[in-house]
């Protein structure tokens, strides 16, 4: 069942009586234990779940974790208040973390189901079952060679003409990047696996604010990513340079772009010849080749199950994904992001 928040769902919360306190003062006033703990335990949580399920009928905690993130009455600040029951704006990344465990405890088939309908747009589903368009693996852009339009993230994602954030949402994002930064994940795990002077990373260094951001933004807001990852293609008449895709992505998401690939190709791991991984397309295409080099960060999965269930039950394809050659492998990389999304069931792996 696809579960999206509705203005019916927010005009019911107004209804509905406020937290009584913000979960940060509750958090913060803990002995020992904060938000960093709470996000560590969480991930240990997530990998050792069981299956029991919530009978709620109207779960809250459901409706804001499986909400459409890319609706606009999802960007306003007023109604994130209402949705969340509290006007402490920090809070929202607390609530989301504590929505998020429940969810993947009590509602694991529920959030397989409304996973597939976020992510699927029946208009684009619909031309691309009145044609086949030819399979684009994008056109790579060397963002060392390049130069951005705005200054930084911040202003890039707030003012790009692709898909604008709301300032205040930017801001809940990083605040939240922030805390993961301190998770034992990060401290541990996430280290360059060799050096780059262009890019000023280090060898062993660890991964920066900015990739982890960039991950979270990639991965927990559909339209955004949409929309970034067209940056990369010709638009359906074809007739677009490579000129014209390396301009448009660079005036809307250069920082974005940057940090993202960076993220996979710095701190990614790289696969072996066994591995295997499945990327579910809605539509059908026609392919020019069978071996090709994916020139934009892809979502993958290792679950072909879950890729089929994105592949529009049966109306689209999968597509099965790893190195043609051994020497290939040291160059591949791939970067494990379900810690750092709100649908971790899909076990995402950007290539």
């Amino acid at each position: 069942m696809y579960i999206a928040c509705s203005h019916n769902f927010l005009n019911n919360i107004q209804t509905e009586t406020k937290y009584p306190h913000t979960m940060q003062t509750f958090l913060e006033s803990l002995p020992d234990y904060g938000a960093i703990q709470l996000l560590n335990d969480t991930q240990h949580i997530i990998r050792h779940k069981s299956q029991p399920i919530c009978k709620h009928e109207k779960c809250v905690s459901l409706q804001r974790a499986t909400r459409d993130r890319s609706g606009k009455q999802q960007r306003g600040l007023s109604e994130k208040k209402l949705l969340f029951r509290t006007d402490a704006t920090n809070d929202f990344i607390y609530i989301s973390m504590l929505d998020e465990v429940h969810v993947l405890l009590k509602h694991p088939k529920c959030t397989i189901n409304t996973m597939q309908a976020l992510n699927k747009n029946v208009s684009d589903i619909k031309k691309r079952q009145s044609k086949f368009p030819i399979f684009n693996t994008g056109v790579y852009i060397d963002h060392t060679k390049t130069s951005p339009l705005y200054p930084n993230l911040k202003q890039e994602m707030t003012k790009n003409k692709s898909f604008a954030m709301e300032i205040a949402e930017f801001e809940l994002d990083l605040e939240s990047a922030k805390l993961f930064m301190q998770t034992d994940n990060i401290q541990n795990k996430w280290r360059a696996s060799r050096t780059d002077e262009k890019h000023g990373i280090q060898i062993d260094q660890k991964i920066q604010i900015e990739n982890v951001l960039c991950i979270k933004l990639y991965c927990n807001h559909s339209k955004l990513c949409t929309e970034f990852r067209a940056s990369y293609y010709k638009k359906a008449n074809y007739t677009d340079t490579k000129d014209m895709i390396v301009n448009r992505h660079c005036d809307n998401h250069y920082w974005f772009g940057r940090f993202l690939t960076n993220a996979i190709e710095f701190y990614g791991e790289s696969p072996n010849s066994n591995t295997r991984f499945y990327h579910g397309l809605s539509g059908k295409f026609i392919f020019n080749h069978f071996s090709a080099i994916f020139e934009t960060p892809t979502s993958t999965t290792s679950d072909k199950t879950l890729a089929s269930e994105f592949a529009n039950d049966g109306v689209g394809i999968v597509l099965e994904l790893a190195p043609k050659y051994n020497k290939e492998i040291s160059f591949s990389k791939c970067l494990q992001v379900s810690d750092f999304s709100h649908f971790t069931q899909e076990k995402e792996v950007l290539v």
